[in-house]
């Protein structure tokens, strides 16, 4: 599968909330709700966008990664990746598509809760160089389990 990665717009908001439920379930983010983050000034979204041997984007979208800007801080909300794209490098490189995003806006870092089961995304995020920074308790629900605590900083 060859994908681009480009911010999200308005238009990319029902495949989003798709892909939201397939990943998520019950605490999947609505369209109506990712609609009114992606027109918020300090959101940002980008989209891995599937495109066909010409380039041009076939309306699949396998994955998306979001944040919300803080005082140069980017809280990272999700990153989704449909289970057929899983291990294809799509989370890899919307993740970079973010670091890069936030380098060139001098956002001094990054922060992320992840499950502590998330073994694949543990290993993502540290080999980006994100570092623990501690554990919230129960902090998912369905089923209960506690989160990491993961920054990564910029050098400034």
């Amino acid at each position: 599968m060859k994908v681009i990665y480009r911010p999200a717009t308005v238009r990319d908001a029902e495949a989003l909330a798709l892909l939201e439920q397939e990943c998520f379930g019950a605490h999947a983010w609505s369209e109506d709700a990712l609609t009114e983050s992606l027109l918020k000034y300090n959101y940002r979204f980008f989209v891995a966008a599937e495109v066909d041997d010409d380039g041009e984007e076939t309306g699949n979208i396998p994955g998306y990664v979001g944040m919300y800007i803080v005082a140069a801080e980017g809280n990272i909300t999700n990153v989704a990746v449909t289970g057929p794209a899983r291990g294809q490098g799509i989370g890899r490189g919307l993740l970079q598509a973010l670091c890069d995003y936030s380098k060139k806006t001098d956002c001094i870092a990054l922060t992320l809760e992840v499950r502590v089961s998330n073994t694949p995304a543990l290993k993502l995020y540290r080999s980006f160089g994100f570092e623990s920074a501690g554990v919230r308790k129960n902090f998912y629900e369905d089923p209960v389990e506690d989160a990491e605590i993961m920054w990564l900083h910029f050098a400034v």
